[in-house]
């Protein structure tokens, strides 16, 4: 991949030792003790098989061999794919700026699930009313949190860390991901296509991943996302303008962004262009916040020297979904091996009998140089709260060091963790 080398392991007794509760008041503290919440638990691995002594008796060998063959069970069970509504309540299909565009999401909202919901696709186009969402025992959406994946990810590579957030909010926090174009099952216009498992005529040069492009999408989903969840909630002269809990139905809802790598830089973009919006009285939503996840613009740009290099070594295709959660964990792409069932399976497609890869990040390339340049003063120059989270101290460049002495932003050091930092500590 393009994204920046894994950081260098550290022993620190406290890699935040400057946290503050502003500006993000009611954000806990980073929980690092390792081996608590599900990614623990669906990370341990199975028991190894027994030892046993030099005796040849024959029920020696027949219990060994059955004992390795319930291991080897155990491991395939172990990697087997997860699906997405095990983690989400609905996905839905939202439109971009062109009809043409179609950008996948899945949502849920927060508090314990009490049970899964449909597996149909939702059209984004329904109306959802107060009275439904009451019935279901959901508040009034307040606050709509959206998640953009890096690249060659998909908005699955969330799942684990929407699960945990969820724990901690309550139903009027709306937690969404989406796939990015070219990646997952968002549908671009034809011209655009990159990978949809058959043969294609396409050129790279099509594919339009550009800074400005990315920040776009983020800007026309989020207006979607926003719309689709909070319909049928402004006031009218005839039923009021406050809601049954003492709210303004007439106020928008609040807004953050959070992004990975690619999507870090992509959502800075959008929020710079929101908060262009003065105008209260139109906005869809009041931007609030935005959070970016390992993607500092020096170390990012110092990267995409061997960045094609690291993705020739990657391989082209699986035999099954199943190889590729193996192939994630074992790379050390993800050390989360429950984060790898429901993000590996949802990057690759059966093409041939093989599973090969949905976006071909390698054609994205001519647009690497052009996500990172100048992000670090355009993070600085957001108006909204910002927050930074790294693997490791050295991803900040100079800029963002000298601004982050100053308290123009909060950082959070993720310890024991990959460039994938959200599914390796999910629990963040």
């Amino acid at each position: 991949r393009m994204d920046p080398p894994p950081p260098r392991k550290r022993v620190c007794a406290d890699p935040n030792p400057g946290w503050t509760a502003a500006p993000w008041a009611g954000v806990p503290h980073p929980n690092l003790s390792a081996g608590s919440g599900p990614a623990s638990r669906a990370t341990a691995t199975p028991p190894p098989p027994p030892r046993f002594g030099a005796s040849e008796d024959a029920d020696v060998r027949d219990r060994s061999t059955a004992d390795a063959s319930t291991s080897e069970r155990a491991v395939a069970a172990a990697l087997e794919p997860v699906a997405w509504d095990a983690y989400f309540d609905e996905k839905l299909d939202v439109r971009g700026e062109s009809d043409a565009d179609v950008f996948r999401v899945y949502a849920r909202r927060g508090g314990e699930r009490v049970g899964r919901r449909s597996d149909r696709l939702h059209d984004a186009t329904a109306t959802e009313t107060d009275a439904s969402r009451s019935a279901a025992g959901e508040k009034r959406t307040e606050t709509v949190v959206l998640f953009a994946h890096g690249c060659a990810y998909t908005a699955l590579s969330w799942a684990t860390t929407i699960a945990n957030l969820a724990t901690r909010l309550d139903s009027s926090v709306v937690l969404a991901a989406f796939d990015a174009r070219h990646h997952g099952a968002t549908r671009v216009s034809p011209r655009e296509k990159i990978n949809d498992g058959v043969d294609d005529e396409t050129s790279g040069d099509d594919v339009d991943v550009s800074a400005e492009r990315l920040a776009r999408d983020v800007a026309s989903v989020a207006r979607a996302v926003v719309g689709h969840f909070s319909r049928s909630q402004t006031g009218t002269k005839e039923n009021g303008s406050m809601d049954s809990e003492g709210r303004n139905r007439n106020r928008p809802p609040k807004l953050v962004l959070v992004g990975h790598s690619m999507g870090g830089a992509a959502v800075a973009r959008a929020a710079a262009t929101i908060g262009d919006d003065t105008n209260s009285a139109t906005r869809d939503f009041d931007l609030r916040g935005v959070v970016v996840v390992d993607v500092v613009e020096g170390s990012a740009m110092a990267a995409l020297r061997d960045a094609e290099a690291s993705l020739a070594r990657r391989p082209s295709s699986f035999a099954t979904p199943t190889d590729a959660v193996a192939w994630f964990v074992r790379s050390g792409l993800t050390t989360n091996l429950e984060s790898a069932r429901v993000s590996a399976p949802s990057q690759i497609v059966l093409s041939n009998d093989r599973f090969v890869w949905i976006a071909d990040a390698l054609q994205t390339a001519p647009h690497w140089r052009g996500w990172f340049q100048g992000l670090s003063r355009l993070f600085l120059s957001l108006k909204c709260a910002k927050l930074l989270m790294l693997a490791d101290t050295d991803r900040l460049d100079t800029e963002l060091t000298i601004a982050q002495m100053q308290g123009k932003f909060q950082t959070v050091l993720v310890p024991n963790a990959t460039h994938a930092v959200h599914e390796d500590q999910p629990s963040l």
